[in-house]
């Protein structure tokens, strides 16, 4: 039934095996959350990773001063997880949110497990977007020490394109390291 959506996952690194496909497909949940669903609030622990089918989610904590930091923007096809609670099981400092209605496919720990030892490839899988993962995190890293304000801001819409008309600008703002109001500036002067 999900077969075609949870594939379309996967195929962006290489075709899976048609039993891989269906095991993800009889054992794994595809759901909708209407938008601003935590899917994780701070302080629990992590049990679940996702897979966005469709929608956009973001990953936030609130810094000392208790001003919300947006950590990533996710979109069709993004894993999501709190990495250091899903794999330390320690509570999580950071919430996952949806932005807007999704469609999700969620696994739990315990299919995971499974799916790697049941299914060799999926550590291919795993590895693969693991790397993904981690690029991505130190280039923003990276993006946040180095480059300007007005930098960030036109890399992240050349990056993410759908952005600006699916994402409150206060988000964009926050993942980019900078107030509200200067990345209004930035958008006026462009």
């Amino acid at each position: 039934m999900n077969t075609e959506k949870i594939a379309r996952i996967f195929f962006k690194y290489k075709e899976p095996s048609r039993g891989l496909i269906n095991f993800l497909d009889e054992y794994t949940e595809i759901i909708h959350y209407p938008k601003k669903t935590k899917l994780l609030k701070e302080g629990q622990i992590s049990q679940h990773i996702y897979f966005i089918l469709s929608g956009s989610i973001r990953i936030h904590s609130y810094d000392q001063q208790g001003n919300n930091q947006t950590s990533s923007l996710l979109f069709e096809n993004d894993l999501v997880l709190s990495v250091f609670s899903f794999f330390s099981n320690k509570p999580s400092v950071e919430a996952i949110e949806t932005i807007e209605d999704c469609e999700i496919i969620k696994i739990s720990k315990k299919q995971l497990e499974k799916i790697y030892e049941d299914f060799p490839e999926f550590n291919y899988f795993g590895r693969r977007m693991t790397e993904e993962y981690y690029i991505n995190s130190e280039k923003r890293i990276y993006n946040l020490r180095m480059l300007s304000a007005k930098d960030r801001y036109f890399q992240f819409i050349e990056e993410n394109q759908q952005a600006l008309k699916r994402i409150p600008l206060r988000y964009i703002a926050s993942y980019l390291g900078i107030n509200l109001s200067t990345l209004s500036r930035i958008r006026a002067n462009t």
